[in-house]
């Protein structure tokens, strides 16, 4: 929470591939310095979670945004929501299914749904699952370099039939959207994606979209 005497606009943080609460925390208290309420949610990495990214329940993220707008800490009408990296990727698909959100914010951001992140046992399987369904996801394609990373997830989106089905539905989206990407990311080519989603977003009709790439 801010320093602040009235409740103030709120922001749901979702952390990268790194799991747990590190990043996520800082983002979080970082927000809170410059005046926002910011609640930070582990997703996996962390005691009483999942070890690996492995179709994992969007609605730990539902039941995140319902408990803020009940605090009368914050205010509940003003809840936006942040992730990057994979965590973009599961803030894009929850701000798609709750047109609520007053915002959204995403660093590093992919257009689709990618395979699981299982490092025990490299799964061909979705990240996520919605009342207990996988989401339809990429795969990687493991049939050449994957080093920098940025390669292999290329190569998956280039040589994949599944793009289209994995494509994160973005035209719900109707609040105001800030893409942020590296042109020289050398983990997935979040730039391309970045304009990708914009490009959607605006065939939607959404007119406040900023993608900033650098």
């Amino acid at each position: 929470l801010p320093k602040a005497s009235a409740p103030q606009p709120v922001v749901l943080v979702i952390g990268g591939s790194e799991g747990g609460l590190g990043a996520s925390g800082k983002l979080a208290r970082g927000l809170a310095d410059a005046g926002f309420a910011a609640l930070a949610v582990a997703y996996f990495g962390h005691p009483g979670l999942p070890e690996q990214l492995l179709e994992l329940p969007l609605e730990r993220f539902d039941d995140a945004l319902a408990w803020l707008r009940s605090d009368p800490r914050v205010l509940g009408s003003r809840v936006a929501i942040l992730g990057g990296s994979k965590g973009a990727e599961a803030a894009l698909l929850v701000a798609a299914t709750h047109p609520e959100i007053a915002a959204v914010i995403v660093g590093a951001p992919s257009n689709v749904v990618w395979q699981a992140i299982d490092q025990a046992n490299w799964a061909v399987r979705s990240s996520w699952t919605r009342a207990g369904e996988p989401l339809a996801f990429v795969p990687y394609d493991a049939e050449g370099p994957f080093w920098p990373l940025v390669q292999m997830y290329s190569r998956s989106l280039a040589a994949s039939a599944a793009v289209s089905a994995a494509r994160i539905p973005v035209a719900t989206i109707k609040v105001p959207v800030l893409l942020v990407s590296g042109e020289d990311d050398q983990l997935w080519p979040s730039s391309t994606m970045g304009e990708l989603l914009a490009q959607s977003l605006a065939a939607a009709g959404n007119a406040q979209v900023t993608h900033l790439h650098y």
